[in-house]
Order: structure tokens, then sequence, then C-alpha cells
């Protein structure tokens, strides 16, 4: 059986998954998932929604 090495983690794995380990694989995507939530949200924001949210983030 041959074995890869993720190039994320180091961890050796029986197989890859879009280039990857399964768990590598699933961060990755939840992390994209949560960056496109963050952006769609952000993009149906007016410009004093927008800035209030910058406000909010000093705080």
């Amino acid at each position: 059986m041959c074995n890869f090495d993720c190039p994320q983690c180091g961890e050796e794995t029986p197989a890859l998954h879009e280039g990857y380990c399964l768990q590598c694989c699933s961060d990755n995507q939840a992390a994209l998932d949560a960056h496109n939530f963050q952006l769609d949200r952000w993009s149906s924001m007016n410009d004093s929604q927008r800035d209030a949210e910058i406000k909010n983030s000093y705080r």
C-alpha cells in the first residue's frame, strides 16, 4: 500500500483529498466556508453598516 505525506501537516496518510490529508482538507474547507460567509456578509452591508462594524471592532 502506498502512503503519502500531507504537504500541509506533514503526517503520513493513505490517500490525499484535493492534495491533502482528510483532516487538513476538512480544515481548509471549513476556513474557506467561513471566509466566504464573511465576504458575503460584508458585501451585503451598506457603507454606514460597514463603518459601524469597523468601529465595533475597536471595542
